[in-house]
């Protein structure tokens, strides 16, 4: 099997699970990048 045509999400449906509904543990806001957040909420106002 291909790597491309893997499901990755298949082992979360299998639970009845997303991946926004599991927590990223260790993570903290020193994890964040400033330069990425900016470039994240200035494509959101184009967006919008």
């Amino acid at each position: 099997m291909e790597l491309q045509q893997f499901d990755h999400h298949f082992p979360l449906k299998k639970m009845g699970k997303t991946w926004d509904s599991i927590p990223a543990e260790k993570g903290s806001v020193s994890d964040l990048d400033s330069k990425v957040i900016a470039k994240f909420c200035e494509m959101a106002v184009k967006k919008k």
